[in-house]
Parts: C-alpha cells; structure tokens; sequence
C-alpha cells in the first residue's frame, strides 16, 4: 500500500513539473509571429545551393583544406606547396617535390625551414593527388 502511495506521489511530481515548465516557456518568451522573422531572411540563388549538394564542388572545397593542426610556417609551406604542383602538372614536369626552388631555399627564417617543408611536402603531395585524380 505505501508503495503505491510512493509511485502515486512520484508521477504526481513528474506532471506538475512538466506543467510548472510548460508555464515557465509560455510566460518568459515574447510571442513571436512570421513578420518578425521576414528581416532575417534572405532570397538564396539555388544554383549556388545545388553546388553545395555536388559530390565534384565538395571534392574541390576539401582538397584543398590545409590540416588544421598545421603551425603557420607549414600553412605557408603547405599553400606553396598546392602552387608549385600546379605549376609542375601545368607544365608537364614530372612530380617531384624535390625540384621545387620553394622547397629547397624557402623564404622563411632558417629555424622555421622544417616545419615549411613538412608542408610543403604535404601540400605537393595532395596537390599532385588531386590533380592525377578522374575528378579533376
């Protein structure tokens, strides 16, 4: 007999806080309608949204991502990198990092050398990924 008395009371509880939250929403928020909204909203050329649902425009937005743990040498490194293996594919130059003048004597301070050719590299590398891809 407690036992129900006890469940009785907890279900009790559950409905009158539910109700206590319910008033709770409805009074502390101001009552909103469609033209309050209206300013807000903006005419959206759907072209632009339906290359954002192409499969080809995200492989070309992520491929170019520089990796986000990258310190700003290997950054630059990494852009430099993206450049010069368009300019080797442009000119029909076999891929080799190794040729960049940018990878060998990099314009950066002498301490900061290795953090840009590890980015360099990494963005050589994609870059020529990419580029010998069927998607591009």
């Amino acid at each position: 007999m407690l036992s129900l008395i006890f469940t009785w009371l907890i279900v009790a509880w559950g409905i009158l806080s539910c109700i206590y939250m319910l008033r709770c929403a409805w009074t502390r928020f101001p009552k909103r309608d469609a033209d309050d909204v209206i300013p807000f909203l903006y005419p959206v050329d759907i072209s632009l949204a339906e290359s954002l649902l192409d499969p080809a425009t995200d492989f070309e937005f992520r491929w170019n991502l520089r990796p986000p743990q990258f310190r700003d040498a290997q950054r630059k490194g990494f852009h430099d990198g993206i450049e010069g293996a368009r300019k080797d594919f442009q000119n029909h130059r076999p891929p080799n990092v190794e040729n960049r003048d940018e990878y060998r004597h990099p314009s950066v301070s002498h301490d900061l050398r290795g953090d840009y050719r590890d980015g360099f590299r990494a963005g050589y590398e994609r870059a020529m990924s990419h580029l010998n891809s069927p998607h591009y």
